[in-house]
């Protein structure tokens, strides 16, 4: 444990969590829907999938029967979003002084996410938060996605951590899932569209607006971890 009695990790989902990617995500899936000779999507519908994989997130907003172009699908975004998404990712207020609150406290930071890693790392840079991050594992790291628990783990490893001793932030149930089956504590924020009540009966430390209050989180309840 840190020496204040904190946990010594923190790791964050990126989407909805630290970041607004959605204009750049809306974007990218439409693009490929149109080049699948699919209707475009309603933009609360793709906001929806934010946090799924590509493959799920076309069967959610196309259904199960072009689950089979999913691959033609996937291309098609990476296509657009090498082209838009690092312009159009948007990073909460809070953050930097978040990030460096709990740099300040001894707390080795990392970030878990479906989005590619060399697009965070990018924003990253471009917003003066570089280096602020101990480890950063993102799709294309992954041998599988979340709720898949081996990023998370990969990042806690790469921290120097345990899980037991490790704290994870998100946005999604597939997040709160994810924790679980890594056996770390969660942290559920209300940043996403993912409303309260989803996180019922899922093993949630405490739920709490936005990222902003992890400082309060781990002061309340840090010792008991």
């Amino acid at each position: 444990m840190n020496p204040n009695g904190w946990p010594s990790c923190v790791v964050f989902d990126f989407d909805y969590t630290l970041a607004d990617s959605s204009e750049g995500i809306i974007e990218s899936i439409n693009y490929a829907l149109r080049g699948l000779g699919l209707p475009e999507a309603d933009g609360d519908a793709i906001r929806m999938t934010i946090g799924l994989s590509l493959d799920e997130s076309l069967v959610a907003l196309a259904g199960e029967h072009e689950r089979g172009r999913a691959q033609e699908f996937i291309g098609l975004v990476v296509e657009r979003a090498d082209e838009v998404m690092a312009d159009t990712i948007v990073f909460y207020d809070f953050v930097p002084g978040v990030v460096d609150a709990l740099r300040a406290a001894n707390v080795s930071l990392g970030i878990v996410s479906q989005k590619y890693r060399r697009r965070i790392e990018h924003v990253l840079e471009r917003d003066g938060l570089s280096g602020r991050f101990d480890a950063i594992v993102g799709g294309e790291d992954m041998v599988a996605l979340k709720p898949d628990p081996r990023g998370l783990l990969t990042v806690i490893d790469r921290l120097g951590c345990q899980p037991a001793e490790s704290v994870y932030v998100g946005d999604t149930v597939t997040d709160a899932e994810t924790a679980r089956r890594a056996n770390v504590p969660f942290v559920a924020v209300l940043s996403g569209v993912t409303p309260r009540e989803s996180f019922d009966g899922l093993p949630v430390l405490e739920i709490i607006p936005d990222a902003s209050g992890i400082m309060d989180v781990l002061e309340r309840r840090g010792s008991s971890l």
